[in-house]
């Protein structure tokens, strides 16, 4: 467990347990490893679920406590339906390899939401573009087994983060709850222009004229880069104040440098 923690694997099990003049190292790096990786993986993932949905109730309970809404959170538990919570969280994704900031190309990236009040992980997401062993079977030209294959998303590293945004927030409009009302991340226009609704759908709905579509300086339209689904309220964004501070430091820094050059 602890050598999944640092990232390890077989292989380097087996040179510790050679270091230690242990027998078997190398069952661990050909086949042993990868079995109690699966089971502690299954084990590690309930927990971690568990800690989630555990967090995010208490969340809620804290969001409707606040709102004057104590009575309906005992209305939820009983599981009667209520208006959904506008919760505030933050958001944030990470990359199994590190990134330049020029180039993304990581196989896996990891989206976590924290609750504004608990300061606790109320929500992630996993995306992976690729299972190594479904890309094993392929090479070999044999069938693949039956497994827990983690290939769920097939784009750009970089549109990770916007993939994994909006599958959270879909998932917590969908779950008739609560629904994400405002997220503080980084300045990510991207983000921003697709979490919001589409503006021809809104044509299309009645609820927007055409003359209305938004335009840009040189007054051509702007484009209809929305996602939301038409009956899912689009969340506000606010700016992370640390990631300002890193953005403006690194400027900063620069020119420091070059007043003593």
């Amino acid at each position: 467990m602890a050598m999944q923690e640092i990232g390890g694997c077989g292989t380097e099990i087996d040179v510790v347990c050679s270091f230690l003049n242990l027998p078997h190292g190398a069952t661990f790096k050909n086949c042993t490893f990868r079995k109690i990786e699966d089971k502690l993986g299954k084990v590690i993932r309930n927990i971690a679920g568990q800690s989630i949905k555990d967090a995010l109730d208490e969340e809620i309970r804290l969001q409707l406590k606040k709102d004057g809404r104590e009575g309906d959170y005992e209305k939820m538990k009983r599981g009667e339906k209520i208006d959904r919570v506008n919760l505030t969280v933050l958001f944030d994704m990470g990359w199994s390899k590190r990134a330049s900031g020029t180039r993304y190309d990581s196989k896996t990236g990891h989206a976590f939401i924290i609750g504004a009040l608990t300061r606790k992980i109320i929500g992630m997401k996993v995306l992976s573009k690729e299972c190594s062993v479904c890309k094993a079977a392929h090479r070999a030209t044999k069938p693949v087994q039956q497994h827990d294959c983690p290939h769920n998303y097939n784009g750009s590293s970089k549109s990770m983060e916007v993939q994994a945004i909006y599958e959270i927030v879909v998932e917590g409009w969908n779950s008739n709850v609560y629904f994400i009302g405002t997220i503080v991340s980084d300045d990510d226009t991207t983000m921003k222009a697709q979490l919001k609704h589409s503006f021809k759908e809104l044509i299309e709905a009645n609820q927007m004229r055409k003359e209305d579509w938004p335009r840009t300086k040189g007054n051509s339209k702007k484009a209809d880069t929305g996602r939301l689904p038409l009956e899912i309220t689009p969340p506000n964004f606010l700016a992370d104040p640390n990631h300002r501070k890193k953005v403006v430091g690194k400027h900063l820094y620069a020119l420091a440098k070059l007043a003593k050059k």
